[in-house]
């Protein structure tokens, strides 16, 4: 039997977002965000609770060939940040959010179902790959990895 590890907490800020290239959504009415507003790092994008929204399949260009300005990385992480304080492991070592929508975490229903989709499509591979009888040992966000993004 072959043994794969999928470690999410090493490797989430990537796959997340090029996970979800191409796709976008529509917006909730009233969530537009602040004009001008910029931070260089996700903690502040954090601290201060600013709307986030961002093209997923423009960063994640960007983050491949490493154009991505300071600015936009840590709106990003931000984002990975506030989603992934919400996401555990079920039961059968799925991941799970106990978020609603993107309002809970002031980001744009665009960001919040890139990564529920994002979040399925692992789930998915997970259960195929057991299907095919690989071990699949999965790890949940730790406080760690999480403190990691807004350094």
């Amino acid at each position: 039997m072959k043994l794969s590890n999928f470690l999410l907490s090493a490797v989430l800020v990537v796959p997340v977002l090029t996970g979800c290239a191409g796709r976008s959504g529509g917006e909730a009415a009233g969530n537009e965000p602040a004009d001008g507003v910029r931070f260089e790092t996700a903690r502040e994008w954090v601290e201060n609770d600013v709307f986030i929204d961002f093209d997923d399949a423009e960063i994640s260009l960007a983050l491949m060939d490493s154009t991505a300005n300071k600015e936009d990385l840590a709106q990003a992480k931000a984002a990975v940040y506030r989603f992934y304080k919400h996401v555990t492991l079920s039961e059968d070592s799925l991941l799970q959010c106990t978020l609603k929508n993107g309002a809970e975490i002031n980001v744009s229903d665009r960001v919040f179902k890139a990564f529920m989709e994002n979040i399925n499509e692992m789930n998915e591979r997970i259960k195929s790959s057991r299907a095919e009888g690989v071990t699949v040992l999965m790890a949940e966000p730790t406080e760690e990895y999480l403190r990691s993004l807004l350094e």
